[in-house]
């Protein structure tokens, strides 16, 4: 199932746990057996754990093995749409939203900004993907989404990039986003990822609404970096202009500018 990614690491956890447990007691027993010198017929129940902890050692060793053998390569694929026209503005406005779904749990890596929200009810993840916005170097504009996901083989890995359900949209000068992308139930997590690159002229203001501004995720010209705290923060107004640098805030609230 979808949802086969934390549970599946809690099963290794739990599994590593016992393995570990099960010849620290046997050490701890015959020692205070030494200790003492008492006696017990305990040969049975030692061979039985013996057994016990060789059969669990086996299928741990075999659960990495097919685990890793999941990441074992990786693909990526792209796709890329122009806009009709060079607009002097662009609004970048949110379709799906992860509020309008129930998720119990988040897995968040704050390095790279990567969050999982999970539905145990419909055994979904929800993953919400990157936005990066370049100086296109021209006059047209353009968006590319990029899909990554690993497999067992090159074949398997692009399959799964295919797979990613994400859905984006133009309406003139306007770019609609989904807040977040999924994969097909059945599947394992397989390190799914979706970048969108936004490449724009030089000059062109972007306009965002509050959750849009949470995917963004840009180097920006003197020395300022967009991550998804922006959105939360207040610092910055929701509307940007791309500079030969990167992208640029417009406005900034308060006297936060330097």
């Amino acid at each position: 199932k979808i949802a086969a990614m934390p549970r599946r690491a809690g099963e290794i956890i739990a599994l590593s746990l016992v393995i570990l447990i099960i010849p620290i007691a046997g050490i701890i027993y015959w020692g205070v057996k030494m200790i003492f010198w008492f006696r017990a017929k305990d040969g049975v129940f030692s061979l039985v754990a013996f057994v016990i902890w060789i059969m669990l050692t086996a299928v741990f060793a075999v659960i990495l093995f097919n685990e890793g053998l999941s990441f074992a390569e990786t693909a990526k694929t792209s796709v890329q749409k122009v806009f009709p026209g060079k607009p002097e503005t662009l609004y970048i406005k949110t379709g799906r939203h992860v509020s309008d779904s129930q998720f119990g749990k988040e897995i968040n890596f704050k390095d790279d900004g990567y969050n999982v929200l999970i539905n145990d009810e419909k055994n979904e993840l929800y993953i919400r993907p990157y936005l990066k916005v370049y100086d296109s170097d021209g006059n047209k504009a353009r968006v590319e989404v990029r899909r990554r996901s690993c497999g067992r083989n090159e074949t398997d890995a692009m399959k799964r990039t295919e797979e990613l359900i994400y859905n984006y949209s133009i309406n003139g000068d306007t770019l609609i986003l989904d807040d977040y992308f999924t994969v097909p139930a059945g599947r394992k997590w397989s390190a799914d990822n979706i970048g969108i690159n936004l490449y724009l002229p030089e000059g062109t203001l972007v306009k965002f609404d509050k959750t849009s501004l949470r995917l963004l995720h840009s180097y920006i010209s003197k020395e300022y970096y967009a991550t998804g705290d922006l959105a939360e923060s207040g610092r910055f107004d929701n509307t940007w202009i791309v500079t030969g640098e990167g992208l640029e805030p417009s406005g900034m609230s308060g006297n936060n500018k330097k």
